[in-house]
């Protein structure tokens, strides 16, 4: 009896969890002394209601955070600095969202937010990012 108790148990867990491994890339990291910086891959989304709750639209500067930094929603609503390591521009956007398909370090941009630092033909941009 016990043994399916914990059959039961372990299937729930994996049920509610979705089932599916999270990827992981080997994006950096860095920290400076001041705040800690990531890099990764900015690709761009249509914005609708959010992982945070909040409605946004497609000229709104928004991020959708990949699923490891997201966590449980810690990041909703704070801002981060991102820089386009190809070209050197920058933005500021809000995190508003989450990104279940990108790895670690990477962040999917709402068109206007991805446009500024890029064209949106390239459909993904090389980034490092802090939180402001």
């Amino acid at each position: 009896m016990y043994s399916l108790y914990v059959i039961v148990i372990s299937f729930m867990i994996v049920a509610l969890s979705g089932g599916s491994p999270v990827e992981l890339s080997s994006d950096t990291r860095s920290s400076t002394a001041s705040s800690q910086s990531y890099e990764g891959r900015a690709t761009w989304f249509y914005p609708d209601t959010g992982a945070c709750g909040e409605s946004d639209g497609v000229e709104d500067y928004i991020v959708a955070m990949n699923y490891p930094q997201y966590g449980s929603g810690d990041p909703c609503y704070k801002f981060v600095k991102i820089t386009n390591k190809s070209n050197g521009k920058a933005i500021k956007a809000k995190v508003t969202d989450l990104c279940p398909g990108c790895g670690y370090g990477s962040l999917d941009l709402t068109p206007s937010a991805f446009k500024a630092l890029g064209e949106l033909d390239t459909g993904v941009l090389p980034i490092a990012w802090e939180f402001a």
